[in-house]
């Protein structure tokens, strides 16, 4: 089983044969949003630190992350859409690509889950509650950064890639695109396809799974292998231009 960590990575650039081979597995659990609260007005003197750095505001910032990813353990398309703030149509379209990938996963190891009890504890497409106990604990111990102005922080989390989000809309949101540049290049049209495949045949599966077509956990596994193989046999991916859509 992958390490959390990993899963930073893949949630925003999913490397088709690497991600497909990190074995995580996912978990669904309630992921109650915290409610978002507009900055402070910067009052504070010059000499003293900035409004936007108090706990309060901190707070606020590293909730909306927490939320984001409690959204994507729960499989919830509406929470992971509602939290991100992409800055050009190829970031939206990138994302809810990659979005639907972890969805697909939890939906396909839940299916799993109900189909055969106990022995889908086995089945380790997805996350599953070591990375979660691990998010929680990182989350924890995350550093958060507020601007002065008090409409973009950054948060660390261990040595995983820093995360950005920015106060929009009345809102926290995660900043995909400025995330994203930590992290590595978009996935390119090619890619984009490819997951869009995958997700497709993930989805089917999760179906049949559901209609018992399965007799044991290990022949899902052997299909999800040809699947994910597949995946990563695909044409590899064309350099992203530089210039995004508007």
């Amino acid at each position: 089983m992958g390490s959390f960590k990993e899963l930073h990575v893949r949630m925003n650039r999913i490397a088709l044969a690497a991600a497909v081979a990190s074995g995580l597995s996912l978990v669904v659990i309630a992921a109650p949003v915290v409610a978002q609260t507009a900055p402070a007005p910067a009052t504070t003197p010059a000499a003293s630190a900035p409004v936007a750095n108090t706990s309060a505001q901190q707070a606020a910032a590293k909730a909306v992350l927490a939320d984001f990813f409690h959204g994507m353990f729960a499989g919830d398309e509406k929470t992971l859409s509602n939290l991100y703030f992409p800055e050009s149509y190829k970031d939206k379209t990138a994302a809810l690509t990659m979005f639907s990938e972890i969805i697909a996963e939890q939906k396909l190891r839940a299916a799993v889950n109900n189909a055969f009890g106990a022995a889908g504890k086995s089945f380790d497409t997805g996350m599953g509650p070591d990375e979660v106990a691990d998010f929680e604990k990182d989350m924890g111990n995350a550093t958060v950064k507020v601007n002065d102005a008090g409409d973009s922080a950054t948060i660390q989390m261990g040595a995983s890639p820093t995360f950005v989000v920015v106060f929009k809309a009345n809102k926290w949101m995660v900043d995909f695109d400025a995330t994203q540049k930590n992290m590595g290049p978009l996935p390119s049209d090619k890619e984009v396809a490819t997951i869009n495949e995958k997700v497709s045949k993930y989805n089917q599966l999760a179906t049949d799974v559901a209609a018992k077509k399965f007799a044991k956990v290990e022949d899902v596994t052997k299909e999800v292998e040809k699947i994910d193989a597949a995946a990563a046999n695909a044409e590899p991916p064309a350099t992203v231009p530089a210039t995004k859509a508007g």
